[in-house]
């Protein structure tokens, strides 16, 4: 980093999503988590990362946000959702409220698929 004149990283790690046990998601979500920590704690002002959280486990989610809280590497959330839920979705409401009072902005990191509002674009990821 010093080489390049980079002050701050920010790494995007893959959600690891999809299984059908929401419980198991929830566990590589806090296994990705203890790594981070452990990765950027070694350069806590230089290292960043973001949380990953689920939408298919809310409670899972908020506990994992308040588990990271006061944790220096975790500055934002990557919000993962099962298709066609909505991001203002009610349930969804307890992320948004932990999100704000930890002032974690949120990550949309998309691709060719699977990212809110992917139906909504014709087939054409280009859009998105």
């Amino acid at each position: 980093m010093d080489e390049e004149g980079v002050d701050v990283e920010l790494m995007v790690p893959s959600p690891f999503t999809g299984h059908p046990d929401p419980a198991v998601d929830i566990e590589f979500m806090k296994a990705l988590h203890r790594y981070l920590d452990d990765v950027c704690s070694r350069h806590p002002g230089r290292l960043k990362s973001i949380l990953q959280v689920s939408g298919r486990d809310v409670g899972g989610s908020v506990e994992e946000m308040r588990h990271w809280a006061e944790s220096d590497w975790a500055v934002a959330f990557q919000l993962d959702l099962p298709p066609d839920y909505p991001l203002d979705h009610p349930d969804l409401e307890p992320i948004w409220r932990e999100a704000n009072e930890q002032g974690l902005c949120l990550v949309h990191h998309s691709s060719s698929s699977g990212y809110p509002g992917e139906r909504d674009l014709w087939d054409n990821p280009f859009l998105g």
